[in-house]
Formats: structure tokens, sequence, C-alpha cells
């Protein structure tokens, strides 16, 4: 073989190896209110909120930012939530920080055990929950605990609402909480497994956690009830193995409309390896996500080796 053939292979490959991989980006944008939790306290990722990506652990969410979007945190038991960005608003009812028109950089934000305090409506600054003599014990509201179950149907109620859980055979599971305020009626909400030749095909190219689908329904007496007055929380958890051959990073809990299965804006956290979401409507829901790539460039590189070593056997043949 010619060296100038060789050295235009070789040539070639160099360009490869030097090429750089493309990064895809994610842009979030929550079209409903997402709870999430991070340290132990249930914080809520305001409706339009915008995101490149958002991590979550056991004590901080991290939120990339995109450039000149708008992002909102609140907390409806006004911890501080601490950030290197702004300030935490302390307002009556919930704290809360927001972050607007800024470059894309990433902040990582951590509730305090610290408490806002409490605003007073009028302007008068900060009261104590013993500052009005007008508060009398008649006035107080009975607490109504959530009904929780964990065989995957409750009975939801307007005062107290209700969680409960579906758990797999292979070590997932589904989470379902209805807020107080979300039904008017007593409703029965039922999550319930389908197998994946009864669920609706999916999109090339997505491929679903443990190949796993579920069956969201409510009713109250004889109606179903498919819509509700308040987001309801979706929380699947998933194992290495329910998840092999699919990027982590694209797990989204998907919701099928009649048509299409349609993305919710989704927390990931891979700590505890669940994804939250909210809905207002119930239907098929499954845990979706694409293939998992895989890196050709130790292959590459021992071609390159084994090519430049025939080069070196042929110059030294012919020198």
């Amino acid at each position: 073989m010619p060296k100038n053939f060789l050295l235009t292979i070789l040539l070639g490959l160099s360009l490869v190896l030097a090429s750089p991989l493309a990064a895809l980006g994610a842009d979030v944008i929550f079209s409903e209110d997402v709870n999430v939790s991070v340290g132990g306290y249930t914080l809520v990722i305001e409706s339009a909120s915008r995101a490149d990506t958002i991590v979550v652990s056991d004590s901080t969410i991290s939120v990339t930012l995109a450039d000149n979007s708008w992002f909102k945190l609140k907390s409806s038991d006004r911890r501080y939530l601490t950030n290197s960005l702004v300030n935490t608003s302390c307002e009556t009812s919930q704290s809360s920080v927001t972050f607007s028109g800024m470059l894309s950089q990433t902040v990582v934000i951590t509730p305090s055990a610290s408490i806002c305090p409490t605003v007073n409506p009028s302007g008068g600054g900060s009261s104590s929950s013993s500052s009005s003599s007008s508060t009398s014990d008649s006035s107080a509201t009975t607490s109504v605990s959530m009904p929780t179950t964990t065989n995957g149907q409750v009975t939801a109620t307007a005062a107290g609402g209700g969680k409960t859980t579906l758990a797999t055979a292979s070590n997932t599971s589904v989470e379902v909480t209805v807020p107080v305020g979300a039904v008017s009626a007593d409703t029965i909400i039922t999550i319930s497994a389908v197998a994946a030749t009864d669920a609706p095909a999916l999109t090339s190219g997505y491929l679903a956690s443990g190949n796993q689908f579920f069956s969201l329904t409510a009713t109250a007496g004889s109606a179903n009830v498919t819509s509700f007055s308040k987001a309801i929380t979706v929380v699947f958890s998933y194992t290495a193995a329910s998840i092999s051959g699919i990027s982590e990073d694209s797990l989204k809990v998907y919701r099928w409309t009649g048509s299409v299965w349609q993305a919710l804006g989704s927390v990931v956290d891979k700590t505890n390896r669940k994804i939250t979401a909210t809905t207002s409507n119930f239907s098929y829901f499954s845990l979706l996500g694409t293939a998992a790539s895989s890196s050709t460039t130790g292959t590459t590189w021992n071609k390159w080796n084994n090519i430049n070593h025939s080069f070196n056997s042929f110059a030294s043949v012919n020198n």
C-alpha cells in the first residue's frame, strides 16, 4: 500500500477523533405547580417556571437557569431559601425566591430550618402568633389528617385530600397525592398496573422504565372523575435494573392524552431515584426515557493504534 494512502487514512482518523461531541440541552417549562421534597421540607416550583436542568439532592435543589428565564420556588411553611443570588421573600402564607432575567447559571438553593417572620398584611412589619387579641380558640380551624394507604387505592376527601402508593414486584412504585381541595366530594383514587401490550404504543425511540405502565382513575359515586381543581402530585420510583439501557437524564413522567404521550414537567431526584410531576388529569402514565448512548471512543482509538502500528511496520520495511 502506498505511504500517501496510509497517511490519508491517518489524517482522516485524526479529524474524526478531534471532532467535539454535540451537547444536548434540556429546557424544562412547568405548566403546573410541582411539589418537590428537599431536606424533609416540601417546596413548590411555581407554574410557568423555566430551567435548563433541575437536580434534587438530600438537602439542596440545584437549578440551572436558562438565559432571561423566570423561575420561582416557594415554601408554604415559610422556610428561608438560602442561595447566592437573591434574598428570600417573606410573605404572609409563604416564602419564596424568584430568579428573573438572569444570564444562564446554576444556583444551589438550601431550605433552612429557620422560618421567615410573619408579615403583617397592613404593612406594619412582622407579628407573632400571640400579638392579636382578636384571635380566639373559636376561630381556629380543625386539622384533618390525610387518608393514606399503600395498596394503590384511597378515598380522597375535600378536607383532607389523600395519598396512596402502589409498589411493584420489581421494587419500583407509583405514589399519588391529592391535595386538600382538589376534589369536592369523597373520591376513590386507584392506581392500576397495565400490561405493556394493553397500553398505548410508545413514540419511536422511547422506552418505559421496567416496561411498566399504569392507569390512574378516580370515581365519585358512580361518576368518573378525570380532572381536578388542584394539581395532583405523581411520584415514580425506579431502580438501576428498571432503567437498564435508558438514559437517566432523559427520564420524565408521561401521560397519555388520548392521542399522544405527553411529557409532564418532571423533577429528577437521582439520589433517591424518584421522579416527581404534577397533573390535573388522569389517564395512562409511565416513566419514559430515551436509549442510553454507547461510547465508541475506545473502539476508534484501538483502530487508530492498529493502523498506526501497520504504518510503522510498513515504514520500517521500506526504509
